[in-house]
């Protein structure tokens, strides 16, 4: 928008010689106003094995926070280790209205991720709608529910 003020759209459309309709912003701007203007917020605690890497999940950051746009809702992610999870228990993610698991492999992708979501469901109550495992395989899901 900081561009379209000082007419640099309208710069380059001469400058192409392009013919096309007035710079229509309204949708923009309507993105910008829910991004700044949230009517909620929820917390997300997501479970995985690369959370000191955020850009391990940044598909998944990115697709929260995009949804979060769209529902004029503030998405806060907070990162919790699986392993973390397994040793100390599920309490820390008491207070998350949710929790998302991301795919993993191998013994602390996923059997790291099964007893974490076990304790999630028994511990803190959460009904399975607020749990979401992402990018993994049915096998990996239809073990997870055992687990339960």
């Amino acid at each position: 928008m900081l561009l379209h003020e000082q007419d640099l759209d309208d710069i380059v459309v001469d400058k192409l010689r392009l013919n096309v309709p007035p710079t229509d912003l309204s949708e923009w701007r309507a993105v910008v106003a829910a991004k700044q203007n949230p009517e909620a917020v929820v917390d997300i605690g997501m479970v995985g094995k690369y959370v000191q890497i955020r850009d391990s999940y940044i598909s998944l950051n990115e697709s929260l926070m995009h949804g979060g746009i769209k529902t004029r809702t503030r998405v806060n992610i907070h990162y919790f280790e699986s392993q973390d999870i397994e040793r100390s228990g599920a309490s820390a993610l008491q207070k998350m209205d949710a929790i998302l698991v991301p795919g993993g492999f191998g013994d602390r992708g996923i059997e790291g991720k099964n007893p974490g979501d076990s304790l999630c469901t028994r511990k803190t109550g959460f009904p399975i709608s607020a749990f979401a495992w992402v990018c993994s395989s049915p096998s990996s899901n239809t073990r997870a529910m055992c687990w339960r």
